[in-house]
């Protein structure tokens, strides 16, 4: 299993080993980038009809089942940032956004995901090594792909 923490996405060519403990954001950010649009955007993202999610197995199994539905994990502190995260599942699998503090709005798409007692663990993150950029300040090596590619 991969490590999908943001400190684990360091660069391709890698063995990335990600596990993903609940952090994630999305695109189509016009004007003000902030949490609040993040939110908005991964909730259009997941669809009108999404479950509402209250943890982390509701996610998984909407996946696994083929539904739609949102899970979002209110403000937590990072090291320097205060970090908001979603889990989305629709037809496109399940993804993670996140929006923090300090300008980045990212999106990764999770690859099989299992739950466990740390989070959600994938097999693998797309895109390897990197993550779409949704809005904000994004920088890196390699650039970061822009959401509206994936």
């Amino acid at each position: 299993m991969l490590d999908a923490s943001p400190d684990a996405l360091d660069g391709p060519g890698e063995e990335l080993v990600m596990r993903w403990v609940l952090l994630g954001s999305l695109a189509g950010c016009e004007g003000l980038c902030d949490a609040g649009r993040v939110g908005r955007v991964a909730r259009e993202f997941a669809g009108p009809d999404a479950i509402e999610c209250t943890d982390i197995q509701c996610s998984v199994d909407a996946h696994d089942a083929g539904e739609a539905s949102l899970f979002e994990q209110g403000p937590s502190q990072g090291i320097d940032s205060t970090i908001e995260s979603w889990v989305v599942t629709n037809a496109e699998g399940l993804w993670f956004f996140r929006s923090d503090t300090l300008g980045a709005k990212a999106a990764y798409h999770c690859i099989d995901p299992v739950v466990t007692a740390s989070g959600i663990e994938c097999a693998s993150i797309e895109p390897a090594g990197n993550h779409y950029a949704v809005c904000g300040g994004h920088s890196g090596s390699p650039a970061p792909i822009p959401f509206d590619d994936r």
